[in-house]
């Protein structure tokens, strides 16, 4: 489908965005990430007062409440990461994918009394009924696509890296880094080392809003005894002293930069 015009953008902005769901990226079932490592990132985040878009897997919500009404009560944005998280979404039908956004939005609404404007997509797999699904229940965006290539998750090398419209709904691109298009997120930064990162930022014009994103469980590492291959295993264990003082320099480098921090409701 053709994108519509490019959104009117604003000038530097950033948008700090933190997925939250069960450890591994919804491979296991344990919630250690969101036990131990948000706590930390809504302190950091209200120590430096920055506002944060939280999305939130719909299965997490019940036995995680307390700290979910948190983020809200903190005036940070609550919107959705659908239901549940390990499922592969680009093979859902239309009528799955929704029940699987629509359980996320009610529990939402009803255990937390907030409604979600924006919804993000696990693991970034576009699913072609995504836009017609979210325009059919009430959402104003979308914050699912990066412009990149990642095989089995996505390829979308010819959307703008600027907010676009997309049947209806407001599609908020993942910001990449530059010259290497990977997404702009904590693990990707913590990896390369913040000093790689600030000198590839500082050497190209960066577009006026950023989108970065990250997980409670990536400051933390691994606890689960589950073998889930050589890859994920040392991903999520790269490193990991290093995290939370990564998270802390990026924001820090942002607000020095003079970069004006929003949710991206604000958009």
């Amino acid at each position: 489908m053709k994108h519509r015009e490019s959104y009117n953008k604003l000038k530097k902005e950033i948008a700090i965005t933190i997925d939250v769901e069960s450890d591994w990226g919804g491979r296991a079932d344990t919630c250690h990430g969101i036990q131990e490592g948000l706590p930390f990132i809504l302190n950091t985040l209200n120590e430096l007062d920055i506002k944060a878009t939280f999305f939130i897997s719909g299965e997490i919500v019940r036995n995680n409440k307390d700290i979910v009404s948190e983020i809200s009560e903190s005036g940070h944005e609550i919107a959705s990461h659908s239901f549940k998280h390990n499922v592969d979404y680009g093979e859902l039908s239309k009528e799955e994918l929704f029940d699987q956004i629509n359980m996320s939005k009610e529990l939402i609404e009803d255990e937390i009394g907030v409604k979600p404007l924006g919804f993000r997509m696990p693991q970034f797999r576009i699913n072609d009924h995504l836009f017609d699904v979210l325009s059919d229940l009430g959402f104003k965006y979308d914050s699912s696509m990066v412009r990149g290539i990642f095989p089995s998750r996505y390829s979308s090398l010819s959307i703008p890296s600027e907010p676009f419209f997309k049947n209806g709904i407001l599609e908020i691109p993942i910001s990449t880094m530059p010259y290497i298009r990977l997404p702009m997120g904590l693990l990707w930064i913590n990896a390369m080392g913040f000093n790689m990162f600030k000198f590839l930022v500082e050497r190209i014009e960066l577009p006026d809003r950023i989108v970065l994103y990250l997980h409670p469980f990536d400051l933390i590492g691994s606890k689960s005894k589950k073998d889930f291959g050589f890859f994920v295993n040392r991903w999520y264990n790269y490193r990991t002293s290093s995290v939370k003082g990564t998270l802390i320099t990026v924001l820090n480098y942002w607000k020095n930069r003079k970069r004006n921090f929003i949710c991206l409701k604000d958009i």
